[in-house]
């Protein structure tokens, strides 16, 4: 089918910073934000939202032996939709050592529904399944609380561990509306839940093992609860890997690089039976692979990059569970020129 939308955006920002007292770096700024839709794919048909914010911080390094900096701050949101919210913070940093970084935070946080989560409808035919949007949905706001160790071990290894928790009311998630029948398509879609709460660690590691190559791996553990249903939330895994390799020859200026990620299965809850109860399925844990490489071409004054690259390399994917692209070849050409005149450099 053809559909056409037309979307009017303007986004905004200004920020100023001023040091004073070799110890305080202040900031202030606004951000503004303004959106005008008008799609097919829209279920009323158009949307249309307004939103400034206001922000304030202040990064005080203290007069101590050892680096400790505190880090105050608070936003306030006026969205033409939902209202006014504040979210002040509190952040700090400790260094007992030039090797060893301790942080910590503390703070309320707030998000609005997009136009996506609100009006936006999709529908896939081939695999059966529909996404619509909520009208009724209303921000989500939450109490976060983080703490975390850096360790430079040597000039070619890093190593950080961390941990957090955020309580959160009127979660926006993704969950399954309509299990579908027969001639029926499944339906997904966006819904509040009441009380939330997601925590979890994190372990990231870097290391420059030889010239021009930069090795980076991850591990999250991430628990939720839905307090509402007691029960996980849907679609988020409990573990998952992450890591990438970059390898930069000067010789030739040449870049190859490769990312990828294992996630381990996701929770849904469908009415598999017909019975009206909905029953536990856990997906199959995924991996997704990317790969790329450029070659950088210098002529003249002028800087070409011309690239290319794989996506999914293994193809993986689920219609219902895990749809995304499947695999993808692309390349292109960036080119960079510097226009220095006479008055410029003087």
């Amino acid at each position: 089918s053809y559909q056409d939308t037309r979307e009017l955006l303007f986004q905004g920002s200004v920020q100023y910073d001023h040091n004073f007292q070799d110890q305080h770096l202040a900031t202030v700024g606004v951000d503004v934000l303004s959106e005008k839709m008008k799609s097919d794919r829209l279920a009323p048909g158009s949307g249309d939202r307004r939103r400034i914010g206001v922000f304030v911080q202040d990064q005080w390094t203290l007069p101590t032996k050892q680096l400790f900096v505190l880090m105050p701050g608070a936003r306030l949101d006026i969205d033409s939709q939902f209202g006014v919210h504040p979210t002040p913070r509190l952040a700090l940093r400790y260094d007992p050592h030039p090797d060893w970084a301790l942080r910590a935070g503390i703070g309320w946080g707030y998000r609005a529904p997009s136009f996506k989560e609100l009006l936006m409808r999709f529908e896939n035919s081939s695999a059966g399944y529909v996404v619509e949007g909520n009208t009724d949905l209303q921000p989500e706001t939450s109490r976060n609380v983080n703490v975390g160790v850096d360790w430079t071990a040597s000039k070619s290894l890093w190593l950080s561990v961390s941990g957090y928790r955020n309580d959160v009311r009127d979660l926006i998630d993704f969950a399954t509306i309509s299990d579908g029948g027969v001639g029926s398509p499944m339906k997904f879609g966006y819904v509040n839940i009441a009380e939330a709460v997601t925590q979890g660690g994190e372990v990231n590691l870097k290391a420059y093992l030889w010239p021009g190559f930069t090795a980076i791996t991850g591990y999250a553990h991430t628990h939720t609860h839905n307090l509402q249903e007691d029960r996980p939330l849907e679609g988020r895994p409990v573990h998952q890997v992450t890591g990438e390799v970059f390898q930069f020859v000067p010789m030739t200026q040449t870049t190859v690089s490769a990312r990828g990620s294992w996630n381990g299965s996701k929770a849904y809850f469908i009415d598999t039976d017909g019975d009206q109860e909905e029953e536990r399925v856990d997906s199959k844990p995924s991996t997704l692979i990317d790969a790329r490489i450029s070659q950088d071409i210098a002529i003249d004054r002028t800087g070409l990059r011309v690239f290319v690259g794989i996506e999914n390399i293994l193809n993986t994917g689920h219609p219902v569970y895990l749809p995304i692209a499947p695999r993808t070849y692309y390349f292109g050409l960036t080119g960079r020129y510097p226009i220095n005149s006479p008055s410029a450099e003087r």
